[in-house]
């Protein structure tokens, strides 16, 4: 009798409905979470397939630690050109690369600092002013 007691339901009702706003919150966070998770896996995934479009390696450094290479790479929100391309220099001991955005003088400037030595620099340089390739999201 005593779980059918008016006040007794009423205070299992609001106890229940504090869970549920509780979970409901939760939810509507993951939910986010998973939509922000989603965008970044797209984004990896048009990246990835950019560099998969790639050639073979224009230039190695002496060391065969440098490369360069064309690459189809496009910055967030950038139009679509088909006939873009940029240089990207990967570090083959680090697997890390970079995408030149710029020309500084005789030398590319890369979009972070990863100590890529200024010969690399210069031959990539080298190469955009040859073919003419954009450089930067304005070019």
């Amino acid at each position: 009798m005593k779980a059918l007691d008016p006040v007794c339901l009423k205070k299992n009702l609001a106890d229940v409905k504090k869970k549920m706003l509780i979970k409901s919150s939760e939810i509507k966070a993951q939910s986010k979470e998973l939509i922000n998770l989603r965008k970044s896996l797209r984004e990896a995934k048009s990246e990835l397939h950019a560099s998969q479009n790639e050639t073979d390696a224009f230039y190695i450094s002496s060391c065969k630690r440098w490369e360069l290479f064309f690459t189809g790479f496009r910055y967030p929100g950038e139009g679509v050109d088909p006939d873009s391309a940029r240089v990207r220099c990967l570090d083959r001991k680090t697997g890390t690369s970079v995408v030149a955005n710029a020309l500084d003088g005789k030398k590319a400037r890369w979009s972070c600092d990863i100590g890529i030595p200024d010969e690399i620099s210069e031959k990539a340089a080298e190469h955009i002013l040859c073919l003419k390739l954009p450089t930067s999201p304005s070019d």
